[in-house]
């Protein structure tokens, strides 16, 4: 006659639950691919965002916004936006530090100023040298670039000479730290990635990782919004 086997259920109960016990000390250890922020706040109570380099994930979208989950929700960065921020911050460091790096050009190019441009040319001479460019005044209003920017050697240097002039002359001041930032937005702008650019992973951490290293970092220095934000409320109101 057949007789059912003794079962030791407390034993298999044990065992059960260490299986369990262990599987979720994998989970735990398992990595956060949006993880790895820390929340501070500033003086006015405002919250801003420190990122562990070596754990956050960002994606492109439509090749203009860098995608990124944080605490509160999901972030929107305007990656042209940022990187005006950044290199403004940037080139302003190196105008009131001095500590331009300059590339020459392997055949200077000549730029022509009108009698009112030229005139404006010696306010902004010690500026535009400590930024990295390196002029020759040749008389009669013109100028040789001998030496650009290394961060803005893909720009034609004549069109941007000109422009930054132009922006000096637009402020209307004559406080050297206006036309400092006149100079360094200019710039920034001409030398800021475009829409339409893909980025890498890399670059995409490089520029969130300066970009919440600045200041400002939610604002361009012309007061265009670089940071937008979609709550979990909003996102999950989405899917009801």
């Amino acid at each position: 006659q057949y007789k059912r086997p003794k079962l030791d259920w407390g034993a298999f109960y044990d065992s059960f639950q260490k299986e369990v016990e262990e599987e979720g000390d994998q989970d735990e250890e398992t990595p956060d691919l949006f993880g790895g922020k820390r929340y501070v706040e500033d003086a006015q109570g405002e919250q801003s965002i420190a990122y562990e380099q070596d754990q956050t994930l960002h994606f492109q979208y439509k090749k203009k916004y860098i995608l990124t989950s944080v605490k509160s929700g999901l972030m929107l960065i305007d990656q042209r936006q940022a990187h005006i921020r950044i290199l403004f911050d940037q080139f302003l460091s190196q105008i009131q530090n001095r500590k331009g790096v300059s590339q020459r050009i392997l055949f200077p190019e000549v730029v022509d100023f009108s009698p009112s441009e030229a005139s404006m040319m010696p306010y902004i001479m010690e500026d535009l040298e400590a930024v990295g460019f390196d002029l020759g005044d040749l008389g009669g209003g013109s100028y040789s670039i001998n030496g650009i920017p290394s961060e803005v050697s893909h720009i034609d240097a004549t069109l941007l000479v000109k422009s930054m002039l132009s922006r000096s002359i637009e402020t209307g001041s004559d406080v050297k730290d206006e036309i400092q930032e006149s100079l360094a937005f200019s710039m920034a702008e001409s030398a800021a990635i475009n829409y339409g650019r893909e980025l890498s992973e890399e670059e995409m951490e490089k520029i969130v990782n300066q970009l919440f290293s600045s200041s400002q970092q939610k604002y361009t220095p012309s007061g265009k919004a670089i940071i937008t934000m979609i709550s979990d409320d909003v996102l999950d109101k989405m899917f009801r």
